[in-house]
This record gives C-alpha cells, structure tokens and sequence, in this order.
C-alpha cells in the first residue's frame, strides 16, 4: 500500500486520532464546462483539507495549484507517413468513420476508445485514488484493463452507462439511425469496465443514483450520493439595484435569466421556455436576460438581452443576483452548478420537475417547480412565481445553499469514500 498512517493530536481534546495521508488525481476532459468545473471545485475544497490532490484535463486547463494537462495527440512521423497512404489509422479515424453519414439530433456523442492512454501517465501511476468526472474522448476504456488503481468515478452525466449519448432522451431521439452503435458501445464500455476490481460511483442527485444503480454497467458496485459544492465567497448576495446598474438592465422589470453553454441544446429547453412565455399576457413586466452562445435566433413578445458567454463567477454571481429568478426548462438535467450558484446568490429558480431540481426546490421557499415538463408547465410556474416573487425570502435561500453545498461538506464526505477504499472497505 502506498499510503501511510500518521497521528496528531486534536487542539479540541487531546484525542490521538489516525489519519490517512492520500494521492488522488481527479481526471476531467476539460477545465471548462459543468464536470470540469465540479472537478475543479471539489480538487480545491480537498486541497484546503489537507488531502494532496492534483488535477488533469486535455483542454482548457483552469489556474490552480497542481493543475495539470495532457498535450494534444500527435503522430509520429512513421505514423504520419502510414495514415497518408491509407495503412494506419487513429482511433479518431476510425471513430469518425463509425457515425459518418449517420445523421441525428443530439449535444454530443462520445467513443470508447481514444488515442490517449491515460494508465502510462505519471500522474495516474503516482496515485492512490484516481477520481473520474466528465472524461468523454479523453479516458480509453481500455484503461480499466490496464491499471488496478482504486477508481471514484463521479457521474456528471448518464454517458459512463451508456453508449455514445449522454442522456437517454437522446438515446430515444436517436433510436432509428443510432441504435445498433449505441448498443455495441454500450457492451464495449461495460465489458472493459467489468475488468476494474476498484470502482465506486458518486452521483450527484437521486436520479442519476437510481439510474446509474439499475444500469448494467454499474448495478453491482458501491453507489454513494454527494452534491456539487462551490465557492460561496464568489457566488453571494449583492444589493440588486446595483447589480442591474452594473448590466445596464432595468429597475422596474421581472428579470428571468437563462444560461447554457449552448442555447441551440434542446436538452437545455429554451425553446420549451419561450413557447411557456409566448402563452403568457402581454402585459406580463418580463424581460429575458441569457447568457450563451449568441447565434440562436430568440424569439420574444418580451424584452430579451442576450450577455454573449460570461465564465468569470464573480461576474455571473452579479448577473444572478439581478435577476428575480432564474430559469431551468430542461428536459433532463442531473444536478446543475447554474442551480447552485443561483441559490447561492439568493436567487429562487424555476424549474422543470427534472433530475435534481427534484431534489432541491422546494416550492415556494427556494423557487418554483412546474407540476409537469411542458410549455404549459412552466408558464403556470412563471406565473405562480409572479403572484408570490415577494415572498421569497433571499437570506434563507443563501443560508440553505451553504448548508447543502460548502465546499467543507463535499470534501469530508468524498475523504470518507477515498479513506473506506484505501481500507479495503466496501
């Protein structure tokens, strides 16, 4: 084993305790993006622990101590020569070639196999708990095969159980045009998992719990649930008059604010949110506020103001404290930080009754959950929402953002699955 076991004595009452000194590395595709940020977060949250955590991605690597990135894949010249003539091919080729011509909608689709082995890594071999998040063409699976390193794989999405969609509507979508690939992808992935003897999986809300549990890839292993955190001294309450006047929006309107990434994800629903408003009266005093990428074509008998893409979080945790509430009309969604960092900020959020806004919103205290997934659904939340919008209560919602979601939290109880593992604990 390569941890070690030291003591020290409590400054509280004099106890001797043991504590396990551990190396984990936290694996993500990207620094960006929702799983690269949740990994960022909690690698911090357990740096400030005391626990000697590292950090790496492919892409966009954020800044931060022992952050690392793995340099883009390259050809050697002998590789190079033989791909020119047609007699070597990348597991990119041949994973382009697997979906060319097949037509589908979806926001991504991922291969089990990359040109990355990821078991050679220094960093891999150094540790002792190697924790997974969002490692979609990054992570081979045949790195389960390749290393018996002890695995938390942290599940910011439904693709680890699945082929090569990340969520199952996507899968139902897709069904006519995909549906013998996924399936083979499916049993490739599940096939090279099964050959990790150390796997434990962290959802992040009941559903994907209940989900990833049922799955044939993981109904045999440890299932654990722990939220999201995120840093509450950025993501805050701010005096709203002044948040507007910061983004120019006026004073006197009911500000809804919707962010994605990307606006044109229908998983994400805004169209499913500007059909909900097209029902509403006219005379409704809304204005649309979205953060994302611009080319979407929105559509509004209401006044809209499309911000671009903002990732700075003090910036954003201004932006959600000018609105009145924030906006979830996804159709499937796991637990997302837009969620958390709105509560943190104050802010109420309605909600379609999806993933783990089901967990979380609670009627009328922290926002509004629609009674169904529909246009109908979440105009008669907006509307419940407009009727009470002086109710809610912005110091309660901040107060139950930190006791769900600090940073303190999330890291003691992920400790407590690294220690159980490093014990051989089940």
């Amino acid at each position: 084993m390569k941890f070690i076991k030291q003591k020290r004595q409590t400054k509280h009452n004099g106890l001797i305790i043991e504590e396990i000194c551990m190396k984990v590395l936290h694996i993500s595709t990207y620094g960006s993006g929702g799983g690269g940020i949740a990994a960022f977060r909690l690698h911090n949250s357990l740096l400030k622990k005391g626990i000697e955590s590292s950090y790496l991605c492919l892409e966009n690597p954020p800044q931060g101590k022992n952050v690392y990135s793995v340099p883009p894949f390259k050809l050697t010249p002998v590789q190079y020569i033989l791909r020119k003539s047609g007699l070597y091919k990348t597991e990119s080729d041949k994973n382009i070639e697997l979906i060319k011509g097949l037509k589908g909608t979806y926001d991504f689709f991922s291969f089990p196999y990359t040109d990355y082995d990821l078991s050679t890594h220094p960093l891999v071999r150094d540790a002792d708990i190697i924790n997974l998040h969002w490692v979609a063409n990054f992570l081979d699976y045949r790195f389960f095969a390749k290393t018996n390193k002890k695995i938390v794989w942290t599940l910011h999405d439904m693709n680890p159980f699945q082929g090569g969609f990340h969520y199952h509507e996507e899968v139902v979508d897709n069904e006519s045009v995909f549906g013998d690939l996924e399936k083979k992808i499916t049993r490739i992935k599940t096939n090279n998992i099964k050959q990790c003897k150390h796997l434990k999986i962290v959802t992040l809300c009941n559903w994907m719990y209940r989900e990833s549990s049922e799955s044939e890839t993981f109904s045999n292993r440890k299932h654990h649930l722990i939220p999201n955190s995120l840093d509450l001294s950025k993501f805050k309450p701010y005096p709203k008059n002044l948040a507007r006047e910061v983004f120019d929006l006026l004073q006197d309107k009911i500000i809804l604010l919707f962010v994605s990434e990307s606006l044109n994800s229908k998983r994400k629903g805004i169209d499913l949110l500007l059909n909900a408003l097209s029902k509403l009266n006219a005379s409704a005093n809304i204005c649309l506020v979205t953060i994302g990428n611009s080319n979407y074509k929105i559509e509004s008998k209401f006044e809209t103001v499309n911000l671009g893409n903002i990732s700075d979080e003090r910036t954003l945790g201004l932006l959600y404290a000018a609105a009145d509430a924030y906006m979830l009309s996804s159709r499937e969604d796991n637990l997302p930080n837009i969620m958390l960092e709105s509560l943190a900020c104050g802010t109420p959020v309605i909600s379609t009754p999806v993933g783990g806004m089901l967990d979380i919103i609670q009627s009328g205290f922290n926002g509004i959950l629609a009674k169904e997934l529909s246009a109908t659904g979440i105009k008669e939340a907006i509307e419940q929402f407009i009727q009470t919008k002086d109710s809610f209560d912005r110091v309660k919602i901040r107060q139950f953002a930190k006791e769900n979601f600090s940073p303190e939290m999330q890291a003691e109880k992920y400790i407590e699955v690294y220690e159980n593992m490093m014990e051989g604990k089940k």
